[in-house]
């Protein structure tokens, strides 16, 4: 999960990123098998998402394009809902969290400085050149990784001072 996670921001890696997401599931269907985890469903979010999952299923007969509506259930909804829960039972520890953070953050500063010198060197734009665009990728992606580290960092910085001590 956490290559999965690193790989996150970055166009054109979506087989690497289907590989780590299918290879997970089934590293916890084995431990889940031969009862090597303790894996829970319980999370302050259950609740919401199995309504929201009934919903989107019972609207799945109403959908104008059913095929696409089902492909979208599927990709977008319960992908994401089995990504969760592997997610908050695999990183429930403060280390493990932090660990989490840390990759979150190092795979953001790689983008945005491969995103930096992309624009400026391999492109050849002038640094006076008021908006960075990519043909690629999103610019609310862009935006969204930043943040997120900016606020990964900021939290963490602090705290690895002191332990450094």
């Amino acid at each position: 999960m956490g290559i999965l996670l690193f790989f996150t921001p970055y166009s054109h890696t979506t087989a690497i990123k289907e590989i780590c997401f299918y290879f997970s599931i089934f590293i916890v269907l084995i431990l889940i098998t031969f009862k090597k985890i303790d894996f829970s469903f319980k999370s302050p979010l259950t609740l919401p998402f199995a309504l929201f999952t009934v919903w989107a299923f019972i609207g799945l007969f109403f959908a104008l394009y059913k095929m696409n509506s089902i492909q979208d259930f599927y990709a977008h909804l319960l992908k994401y809902l089995v990504f969760y829960y592997i997610m908050i039972n695999f990183f429930d520890s403060r280390k493990r969290l932090a660990i989490l953070s840390w990759i979150i953050i190092v795979s953001a500063t790689i983008f945005s400085i491969g995103g930096l010198g992309y624009f400026y060197l391999v492109l050849g734009n002038n640094i006076l050149t008021t908006r960075m665009t990519f043909q690629e990728t999103s610019i609310n992606i862009i935006g969204f990784v930043s943040i997120v580290a900016f606020l990964l960092s900021v939290h963490l910085f602090p705290r690895q001072s002191k332990s450094l001590k």
